[in-house]
């Protein structure tokens, strides 16, 4: 209390009854009236000008004024507390997107078979061809499907190393390069000690041998790739330039990607004929 308030209430308690409940009564009354951190039970009314904080206010350091609505007093709240609006659509984003996660249905990995194209794709094409193979070659698959991503100078090889690293896809059309990388480091599975597969190029008399190469840890020498080139068929579906097939090793669905790959050669090991109606041109890089 200041020297005012402490002068006063020494007049008030000398001339006050000398009754004890007077005296709690008086004290608490003052106490009220005069000490910041009274409750507001023990307060005076003290008039309040429209437009002016109440002394009372001034006093406890709070302000009892409503805040207008308006575009300056958003403007204000929004400079100071976006971050909060932020944080919450970032968190309920996570939390739906975990959601959808949790509850979709998972294919399992034997039921499914994912060719992956680091090239150029007519996809819909492509899918469509797919599909066509589930339907009749392999009913028991739930989903045979393409995931195309365009060779890009500075972010091709980091997509293609994550696909890799997150063994993700089982069969690729990749660029001669990234084939001889990722063949020498054992991440392509061995062709030859597949008879069908071999058989399939011996009788049309091709060549394989662009597709032998050496792992770099055991220097054992397996045929990890088939050149597209010998494929010609796929050049009305995809383009990859100077590319091969490979099958990866780390998929859980050999016995069916084998299959595949089988039906893919067989298939593509010869041209597509041109019909008088319809010419098939082969998709290239743009």
């Amino acid at each position: 209390m200041t020297v005012t308030e402490n002068s006063f209430c020494s007049l008030f308690f000398a001339l006050r009854p000398r009754f004890s409940c007077y005296r709690s009564l008086s004290f608490f009354l003052f106490r009220g009236i005069f000490v910041k951190d009274s409750g507001p039970l023990f307060r005076m009314k003290t008039p309040v000008v429209q437009g002016q904080i109440p002394p009372y206010c001034q006093r406890a350091g709070r302000k009892c004024m409503k805040t207008t609505v308006n575009a300056g007093t958003l403007k204000h709240h929004f400079t100071y507390n976006w971050w909060k609006y932020a944080l919450v659509l970032l968190a309920g984003t996570f939390l739906v997107n975990l959601i959808f996660t949790v509850t979709t249905p998972q294919i399992p990995e034997d039921k499914r078979v994912d060719l992956y194209v680091i090239g150029y794709a007519n996809q819909e094409k492509l899918n469509a061809w797919l599909e066509d193979i589930r339907q009749k070659e392999m009913p028991d698959m739930e989903t045979i499907t393409s995931a195309v991503s365009y060779p890009d100078q500075t972010y091709g090889a980091m997509i293609l190393t994550t696909y890799i690293a997150a063994q993700e896809g089982d069969l690729y059309l990749l660029s001669r390069d990234d084939f001889l990388s990722y063949a020498a480091a054992g991440a392509f599975a061995p062709l030859e000690e597949d008879q069908e597969l071999m058989a399939i190029f011996n009788e049309a008399g091709l060549d394989l041998r662009r597709g032998w190469r050496t792992l770099s840890e055991s220097g054992e020498t397996h045929l990890f790739g088939i050149p597209l080139d010998m494929l010609p068929g796929l050049s009305t579906l995809c383009y990859v330039e100077n590319g091969f097939l490979a099958v990866t090793m780390y998929n859980g669905n050999m016995e069916n990607v084998m299959k595949l790959c089988r039906i893919i050669c067989s298939e593509m090991i010869t041209a597509p004929e041109a019909t008088e109606t319809e010419t098939e041109a082969p998709v290239a890089a743009p």
